[in-house]
C-alpha cells in the first residue's frame, strides 16, 4: 500500500503543480505541504522499521557499519519531524476549510496572501525542527532479535531510555493538543455549515456549494487518520512504560501507512471531481479511460413543425435553443431568425468581431463606392472568407460536417475592371 500511494501522491502534486486552477488555491498548497511531510515520514518509518523487519538479514552489517547520527537522522529524527508537520499541516487545512465555510467573503484575502502561506510554511518547518534538535544527541545501535532471520531493531545504548522517554512524551504532548484543537476546528466547522446551508437552501445546488462540502469531507477524513495515528502513538508511547510496546510497535508500519499517506491521496480523488477528472487527463491512457467530448452537443429531431417558433420568438421559455437548431436557423429561416442565430453564436462561441454586420458593411460600401472597386471587391472576398471561417468553427462544435458543406456560399465576382 505505501509504495502506491507514495507513487500516488507525487503524481498528485505534479498535477497540482502544472495547473493553475489548482496551484492558485491555498488548499491544494496545504496538500502539497502534507504530502511531503508524509511521504518523510512514510520513508523515515521504512528506513528504521519495515527495512529491518523484512530484510534484516541481509542489511544488518551495512547498518552497523553507519554512524550513529546517520541513523538518529533518517529514523528517529526524520520520522518525528514528518509527524509533527503533518499534524501541523492537517491542523491549518481544517482552519482552511473552517474559513471557506464560515466566512467564504475572506477566504481569499485570508489565504490567497503569498506572505502568510510563507510564514505557514515556515511554522509547519521550524516548529518540528527546534523540537526535535535534542533527538540529535541520542546514541543508537542496530540490535539484532533473539533469531537473526527475524530482522534487527534500532534501540538506544543507554538503558536508561532517556531520549525514547523524552521522544515519547513529546509524541503524546503533541498528539493530544493536536487532537483537542482540531476537534474544536471541527465542531466549529460543522455548526458554521449548518448555519449557511439554512441561510443558502435556495441556493443548495449552486456548485461552489458542492465543491466546499467535498473538500470539508476530505479534510475530516484525513484528519481521522491522523488523529487515529496520534492516539495510537499515545498508547504506544505508554506501552514503553508498562511493557507492551513490542505489541503495538509492531503494528505500527501498516497502521502509519493506511492512516497517513494511504487515506490522504486516494481520498483526495474519490471527493473532487474536478480533479480527478484532470489527474485521469494528465496520467491515464486514452485507450484506458477515454476522455468525454465536453463539446459534442445532443443530437435532436431535424424535422421541425412549422408552427413551432418558440426556439427564437420567446427567449424566456424554459427549453433553450441549441447551437443546431439556431445553425438550421441561420440557413433555413428568415431575415429575423438569422439575425438572432448569428448573435447567438457569436455569444456562444465568444466572438468579438460582428460577422454578419461586418459583411453588411463591406456589401454596402462595394454598391456605394465607384472609385475603387479592386479595394471593394477584396474586402469583401476577405469578409466572405472570415464567414466561412466561422461556419467551419461551428461544424466542429456541432459535428454536422454534412449540412455545412450543402450551405451556400457564393464566391465573389472576379472584377472585370
Amino acid at each position: 500500500m505505501a509504495i502506491p500511494s507514495t507513487i500516488l501522491y507525487i503524481l498528485e502534486m505534479v498535477t497540482i503543480i502544472r495547473h493553475k486552477q489548482f496551484a492558485k488555491l491555498s488548499f491544494y498548497k496545504l496538500f502539497c505541504v502534507r504530502a511531503i511531510a508524509d511521504i518523510l515520514w512514510m520513508l523515515s518509518s521504512s528506513y528504521g522499521n519495515r527495512i529491518p523487519a523484512l530484510f534484516g538479514q541481509q542489511l544488518l552489517p551495512i547498518y552497523r557499519m553507519m554512524p550513529g547520527w546517520a541513523i538518529v537522522l533518517c529514523f528517529y529524527f526524520a520520522s518525528t519531524v514528518a509527524f509533527q508537520a503533518s499534524n501541523i499541516a492537517t491542523f491549518l487545512i481544517l482552519m482552511n476549510r473552517f474559513t471557506a465555510i464560515a466566512f467564504p467573503l475572506k477566504q481569499k484575502r485570508i489565504w490567497e496572501k503569498q506572505s502568510f502561506l510563507i510564514i505557514l510554511a515556515l511554522i509547519v518547518l521550524v516548529v518540528p525542527l527546534l523540537c526535535c534538535l535534542p533527538i540529535m544527541k541520542m546514541n543508537v545501535t542496530p540490535m539484532a532479535y533473539e533469531r537473526e532471520s527475524d530482522g534487527f531493531f534500532i534501540r538506544e545504548i543507554e538503558m536508561d531510555y532517556s531520549f525514547i522517554g523524552y521522544l515519547n512524551g513529546m509524541k503524546s504532548l503533541t498528539s493530544v493538543i493536536f487532537l483537542l484543537l482540531s476537534l474544536l476546528v471541527n465542531v466549529s466547522t460543522l455548526i458554521a455549515y449548518r448555519r449557511s446551508k439554512k441561510v443558502h437552501q435556495q441556493n443548495s445546488q449552486n456548485g461552489n456549494d458542492v465543491i466546499e462540502k467535498k473538500l470539508l469531507i476530505y479534510a475530516l477524513l484525513t484528519f481521522a487518520g491522523h488523529a487515529f495515528v496520534s492516539v495510537f502513538l499515545i498508547i504506544m508511547g505508554a506501552g514503553f512504560l508498562y511493557g507492551y510496546a513490542s505489541i503495538t510497535f509492531t503494528q505500527y508500519p501498516w497502521i502509519n501507512d493506511l492512516c497517513t499517506s494511504v487515506l490522504s491521496s486516494w481520498m483526495l480523488l474519490f471527493t473532487s471531481s474536478i480533479f480527478r477528472h484532470q489527474f485521469i487527463k494528465d496520467f491515464c491512457p486514452k485507450c484506458i479511460w477515454p476522455m468525454p467530448n465536453n463539446f459534442q452537443t445532443p443530437v435532436t429531431d431535424l424535422k421541425q413543425n412549422q408552427n413551432d417558433r418558440r426556439l427564437f420568438e420567446k427567449p424566456s421559455a424554459p427549453l433553450q435553443p441549441s447551437i443546431k437548431d439556431l445553425l438550421f436557423g441561420y440557413i433555413n429561416k428568415g431575415a429575423l431568425e438569422r439575425e438572432k442565430a448569428v448573435h447567438f453564436l457569436q455569444k456562444k462561441l465568444d466572438l468579438t468581431v460582428p460577422i454578419h454586420e461586418e459583411l453588411k458593411k463591406f456589401k454596402k460600401g462595394r454598391e456605394t463606392s465607384s472609385k475603387e472597386p479592386n479595394s471593394c471587391q477584396l474586402e469583401l472576398q476577405l469578409c466572405q472568407l472570415y464567414q466561412r471561417w466561422f461556419l467551419i468553427a461551428i461544424t466542429l462544435l456541432t459535428d454536422m460536417p454534412s449540412t455545412i458543406a450543402s450551405f451556400p456560399l457564393k464566391r465573389p465576382a472576379s472584377s472585370n475592371g
